[in-house]
């Protein structure tokens, strides 16, 4: 309300001073209510001005309102990011958005992209858009900046200007304008000429020179020329201050933030800063008293508020028209007749009510006045071709997914097409199943769903999706709900490998300038907002390390909620050498960073993108994408697609392609869903590389439940997940008769059986309201969602009529409000069934190619994994644990990618480091066409000189890849060079015919080459060249010699790191694989290492006192026996050494402690099992008890009595108790 009086007011003064709609130029001071009151930020930039703005959008819509501005302007520079944003944050306020850009204009033409950016002069010009056909320019011009204009920094030119000028205003921006900076360079008339060629360009009456003080010499100067060149051109003044942060006391944030852009550090004193704290959000007051000589630049500013009358168009999607595929032919549409007539029927069988739901104007116009225009749609829209062709492909789909179907079917496809048809989604669906199919077509792997759209039996007749979703029992009103209006989104899966094609196919059909992806920001969340300022304020990093590592591991995390939950994060907030740390990182926490893009999003427009939204490209890979953020593309009209890429899908189409070398052709639609090794497997926990079932908590509850069934797997995946998972127990010890099985109601049964009487999903929750208070499905959907928002007056609005609709059914009031007390948390926390099924197939069909084809499942792992240095290492030792040898790279045996020989796994070429696909395929070719290699000399000769270099070849040798060519690695080495001068010059004889003119002579002419005899290097060299180029060890590993004592003695858990005691002494064996030496600020030495072991790395800390105690010991890749404490208050836990010992005195690891991580604790009758347990097998170990409440542990020593030993045996029997997590000893 004050913003909306604030306006009538405002609109007296304008009256005053602008009869004529021009901007006074100069004339009586206003009254002082008027010029302490009448003013509007028109020279505005927020923290979309990435790392150069600190105040959000909504934090300056806000305050404008608090100084009762009619209107605000957002200028950032060179950007639209957040310019709808803004919009409707100052719509939904009430004051007038002014949308506008501080452009990059080019001293000659954007086309010039040559010299440094200094070299490349560009001006800032800023411009605001009067109204829609202004907005469009507004967005032509900043796309095309992106697009066309992009050196340095997004930049438009005088070329574009004269094109995209209509609807806009300008004014010449701050001292960095060209006008301005004429005027610096004591050039007045070339700042005039300048200025009134814009004049001419945009009108006088939409030209401004801009004025501006923030105390600067400079402005002063550009001040002092411009208001006297307003009076000659016939221009209007205004008054603006460039708004940089909301408060003065933001400046020191804002700088910080300037630092962590500029990579520079606060105390650097050469560095780009501002040079006062005067680039806030000031009032009218303030700024009238700064203009206070020249007052028409203050009420300029109300008048461009008035001439701004801006509605931006929010039509929301707007699908592109579908091509009917030249295949449908006329007999295929006569066909379709009896198909159309039958959901036309099915439409009339509907009620006026449930045809109108989707109406926008559903609820506030009568049913009976909206029914004959509804239904009229609904006639046009059946007699379309694009709705026969999708009848028609809908029901030859069905025919061949449900061959021989019945009426149940048929009306379960009607019910949805007509659905579908109703909501106008038609489109929609033949899109995604166009570019889906393609797809298929194409070899491209396709899964089988993702999210609720696996629920519809139209999807999967159109092979969009390819689980059944009558098997599953999948609701389709989870996906499309005609009481709930929303477009429908299918995310897609695609094979990682071939992601990019689908989209490259997508953007041909539909054109270029019609698709893009979506830009993202990254934002200066709690820990990144922590380590940038403090980099800025140039703290250690490991003061940064300390301070981030306090902050809670939470995507939500904010600094405020960290302070509450960790005491020791509050009070370095309160010392006095972080106060300054933590004020900024306030100030600036959750403020955008940096653009990114969606990682599966891309957008299709009707007609060419920049109809909607301005676009984005980035400089570095020439992705073009919009400037709006994914949740504000469908209301400006765009269509949204999620193409992700899915490593999972490449890794089975890998695995099935290796088997199909054995001579076994598997299809993965055809993999069978009951096969007892996949299921004795993963009841084993045996589930890593296993999709979806591969962490170690998932491996605990797989051993503990024993999964029989793909249903089984769906609930597992679906209740690992926090809330849910408390239902685990449950879960299991009903599934295995331990507890009966119980339901809230007889008739609930039939839901409920296939998760044991435990609510585990989200479409269980419906078909309860379905049967208890007889709701629709669509309806029911609209009940999970407001119960899981958990407002008690939504609940107690949505119980009367749920217990309403339950005594109708013949519950009786007590037991209906029991259901629905039930139901509320499930709704919350239940997990959509359709994508848990979908993802829990793949998971299934990973785990089959692993238990029945392990040698070929772990190669395509490998393959996926080739770049990935630290999921090569596990993959690679799992395989080793299953029995499964792994060869070293061999010229003759390896293929490109890994590959299996004989029951064992090859090692790829292409996972050496050095060595490129060119390479590698030159390689793999010439050995299919002319046979395998003889030796060192015939590959050179065939193909080392004519494909690669020198280097390359090295990098080969290095790798071990001629070692059963029977000449060492050193031996090939040294004699590289000559041998392949010899295969060149023999090579380049054969391609002139040389040869030919000496036939008699040939041998003469290249005799054998002679190798040059040495020893072969040392192993500790050939190891550390297998794991530079390779990354991992193959021929052995260093600590070879000190396997027994590492596997004896060395009691660090690689892998679990974390569970360390901070205040036991642990015995570290490994090699010193790094060594960094530093001097502290009292002059000592100290040094940061990582020590390898069999199992891992760890980072270590070496004091003064131990690296003076011990001169010499520390080498670089010396084997090493350290004794110290781990340091968990790092980020990254180190170990910290106390002292070095010799093997002979490290004794045997002993364990002291056996930590028992456990499920929630219903009842003392769940601890029953692991109770016995432990009196059965006492021992030398104290047993700590790990037990969740919430989202919280509570570690709990059990009494002295109770014991346990370490033996491997029971620590097995312990970690499959059904009530048991995990186990570990220390």
């Amino acid at each position: 309300m004050i913003a909306v009086k604030a306006v009538a007011r405002y609109r007296k003064v304008i009256e005053l001073h602008t009869k004529d709609r021009r901007p006074r130029l100069y004339g009586p001071a206003p009254d002082a209510y008027t010029a302490a009151m009448s003013f509007v930020h028109l020279h505005v930039h927020s923290d979309y001005s990435l790392l150069d703005g600190a105040a959000s959008v909504a934090g300056l819509v806000e305050r404008a309102v608090s100084f009762g501005m009619p209107g605000l302007a957002l200028t950032d520079h060179g950007n639209m990011f957040g310019a709808l944003k803004f919009y409707k944050e100052c719509k939904r306020v009430g004051i007038n958005p002014i949308i506008g850009s501080e452009f990059y204009v080019a001293g000659a033409t954007r086309r010039d992209k040559t010299g440094t950016e200094g070299g490349n002069k560009y001006y800032h010009l800023v411009l605001l858009a009067k109204d829609e056909i202004g907005y469009r320019n507004l967005t032509m011009l900043s796309s095309r900046s992106y697009t066309e204009g992009f050196y340095y920094k997004p930049r438009i030119d005088w070329e574009l200007l004269e094109s995209y000028h209509e609807g806009l205003i300008c004014s010449t921006a701050c001292i960095a304008g060209e006008v301005p900076q004429y005027v610096l360079l004591g050039k007045p008339e070339e700042a005039e000429r300048v200025a009134a060629r814009y004049r001419d360009l945009f009108g006088a009456e939409n030209y401004f020179l801009e004025l501006q003080d923030h105390a600067m010499d400079e402005e002063a100067r550009v001040n002092k020329a411009l208001v006297p060149m307003a009076r000659r051109l016939g221009v209007g003044l205004i008054a603006t201050n460039d708004v940089h942060y909301l408060d003065r006391s933001d400046a020191a944030a804002h700088d910080a933030l300037l630092c962590v852009g500029t990579n520079r550090k606060v105390s650097d004193q050469s560095r780009m800063r501002f040079p006062c704290p005067d680039f806030y959000l000031k009032g009218p007051a303030e700024m009238s008293d700064l203009f206070k000589e020249v007052p028409e630049a203050l009420s300029n500013t109300l008048l461009v508020n008035e001439m701004v009358g801006l509605e931006i168009p929010l039509p929301g999607p707007l699908l592109p028209e579908f091509e009917i595929p030249s295949v449908y032919s006329g007999d295929d549409d006569r066909q379709a007749g009896p198909e159309v007539e039958s959901v036309r029927a099915f439409l009339a069988n509907m009620s006026d009510d449930a045809v109108c739901k989707p109406n926008p104007r559903y609820g506030q116009a009568p049913v009976e006045e909206l029914a004959p225009g509804v239904r009229a749609a609904l006639a046009e829209r059946l007699a379309m071709p694009v709705t026969r062709y999708f009848i028609w492909a809908s029901y030859r789909g069905l025919e061949k997914r449900y061959p021989g179907y019945g009426d149940e079917i048929r009306r379960r496809l009607d019910y949805e097409l007509a659905t579908i048809i109703l909501m106008d989604f038609v489109g929609y669906f033949l899109i995604v199943s166009d570019f889906i199919n393609w797809a298929k077509d194409h070899d491209i792997p396709v899964g089988p769903g993702r999210g609720s759209g696996a629920g519809s039996i139209v999807a999967y007749s159109l092979r969009i999706t390819d689980i059944d979703p009558l098997r599953y029992a999948l609701l389709f009103e989870r996906f499309l709900n005609p009481e709930r209006v929303s477009m429908p989104d299918f995310d897609v899966d695609f094979c990682y490998e071939g992601r990019g094609s689908v989209i490259d196919y997508v953007t041909e059909k539909y054109g270029e300038d019609r698709v893009g992806q979506i830009i993202t920001f990254g934002t200066l969340k709690a820990k990144a907002v922590i380590k940038d300022v403090a980099r800025a304020l140039d703290l250690s990093i490991d003061e940064s390390n300390m301070i981030t590592k306090l902050v809670p591991e939470d995507p939500k995390m904010t600094l405020a909620k960290a302070l509450e939950l960790e005491p020791k994060l509050r009070e370095l907030a309160e010392n006095p050498r972080y106060q300054e740390l933590f004020e900024m990182a306030r100030k600036l926490e959750n403020k955008n960073r940096h653009t990114s893009f969606h990682a599966a999003g891309i957008v299709i427009g009707k007609t060419v993108l920049t109809d909607y939204v301005p676009l984005f490209k980035d400089p570095k890979t020439g992705i073009v994408a919009t400037q709006y953020t994914m949740d504000q593309l469908e209301e400006c009209g765009l269509v949204k697609m999620d193409f992700l890429g899915l490593k999972t899908l490449t890794l089975i189409k890998n695995t099935l392609a290796l088997i199909r070398r054995r001579g076994v052709d598997v299809v993965e639609d055809g993999i069978p869903d009951t096969d007892e090794a996949t299921f004795r497997m993963l009841g084993e926990g045996k589930s890593t590389s296993v999709f979806q079932f591969e962490s170690d908590g998932m491996q605990g509850i797989l051993r503990q439940a024993k999964p029989s069934s793909v249903e089984d797997l769906i609930a597992l995946n679906a209740l690992y997940r926090p809330g849910p998972m408390d239902n685990i127990p449950q879960f299991i010890d009903s599934k295995w008769g331990r507890t009966p099985i119980t339901y809230p109601h007889p008739s609930l049964e039939k839901y409920l059986k296939e998760t044991y009487g435990v609510i585990v999903y989200q479409e269980q929750v419906m078909q309860v309201a379905q049967e208890v208070a007889g709701y629709s499905l669509g309806r029911a959907d609209l009940l999970r969602r407001a119960m899981s928002k958990k407002k008690v007056e939504v609940l107690e609005k949505e119980k009367a009529p749920f217990i309403e609709g339950a005594l109708k059914r013949g519950y009786t009031k007590e037991k209906a409000q029991e259901i629905f007390d039930i139901l509320v948390p499930f709704a919350g926390y239940g997990f959509n069934k359709s994508h848990a099924a979908a993802y829990s197939v793949v998971a299934y069909r990973t785990a089959w190619l692993k238990a029945n084809y392990p040698a070929e499942y772990m190669a395509a792992n490998l393959t996926n994994e080739i770049s990935n240095t630290d999921k090569l290492t596990q993959y690679i030792s799992e395989a080793r644990s299953m029995g499964i040898g792994i060869l070293a790279p061999d010229i003759n045996r390896s293929e490109a990618t890994f590959s299996v020989s004989e029951g064992k796994i090859v090692y790829g070429l292409i996972g050496v480091k050095g060595v490129g696909e060119a390479v590698v395929e030159a390689v793999v070719a010439e050995r299919e066409k002319a046979g395998p290699y003889a030796d060192f000399m015939d590959f050179l000769e065939r193909v080392g000189v004519r494909a690669m270099n020198k280097r390359a070849i090295e990098t080969l040798i290095q790798a071990g890849c001629f070692d059963t060519m029977g000449r060492g690695r050193a031996e090939l080495a040294l004699n590289l060079e000559r041998a392949f001068d010899y295969a060149q010059k023999k090579a380049e004889a054969g391609a002139y015919g040389q040869t030919s003119l000496f036939e008699a002579s040939s041998e003469e002419e290249f005799p054998p080459f002679r190798f040059e005899p040495c020893q072969e290097l040392p192993r500790a060299e050939l190891l550390k060249q297998e794991k530079a180029l390779l990354g991992f060890y193959f021929s052995g590993h260093p600590l070879d010699e000190y396997r027994d004592v590492y596997r004896k003695c060395c009691d660090i858990d690689f892998a679990h790191i974390e569970r360390c005691a901070p205040d036991k002494e642990y015995t570290l064996v490994g090699q010193l694989v790094e060594w960094r030496e530093i001097l502290t600020r009292k002059g000592k030495r100290m040094a940061f290492g990582k020590v390898e072991g069999y199992d891992g790395v760890l980072e270590i800390v070496v004091f003064s006192a131990t690296l003076e105690a011990n001169p010499g010991r520390f080498a670089q890749d010396a084997i090493v026996f350290l004794k110290g404490t781990v340091d968990l208050d790092r980020e990254n836990p180190s170990f910290k050494v106390d002292r070095l010992v010799q093997p002979a005195e490290l004794k045997e690891k002993s364990y002291r402690t056996m930590h028992i991580a456990l499920h929630q604790v219903r009842r003392e009758d769940d601890l029953e099992g692991l109770r016995d347990l432990l009196f059965g097998s006492s021992g030398q170990c104290g047993v700590v008890l790990h037990v969740r409440g919430g989202d919280d542990e509570v570690a709990v020593r059990a009494h002295a009595q109770i014991s346990c030993s370490p033996n491997p045996d029971v620590v097995e029997r312990i970690r499959e108790t059904a009530i048991v997590s995990e186990v570990w000893l220390d």
